[in-house]
């Protein structure tokens, strides 16, 4: 039983001690990192911009859009 744990003890110290352990570990955090920052930065994008919709019609058209008392379908 002794020579198995030996064994077994030099196969993890082998292994741990490589990049590619170290790597398995680590990749997975840093996605979840980087994933977090560009929902953070897209939130944050989407607050700031303002949404700017052209209107080109008869002046007429635009007051009625542009009324704040005019519903979906313009005044009724």
């Amino acid at each position: 039983m002794s020579r198995v744990l030996s064994v077994s003890r030099m196969v993890f110290k082998k292994k741990s001690l490589s990049p590619a352990y170290y790597w398995m570990i680590i990749a997975p955090i840093v996605v979840v990192i980087i994933g977090f920052g560009f929902v953070k930065y897209m939130q944050q994008q989407s607050k700031a911009e303002r949404p700017v919709i052209a209107v080109v019609a008869d002046n007429n058209i635009k007051k009625v859009l542009t009324s704040k008392k005019s519903t979906a379908w313009g005044c009724i």
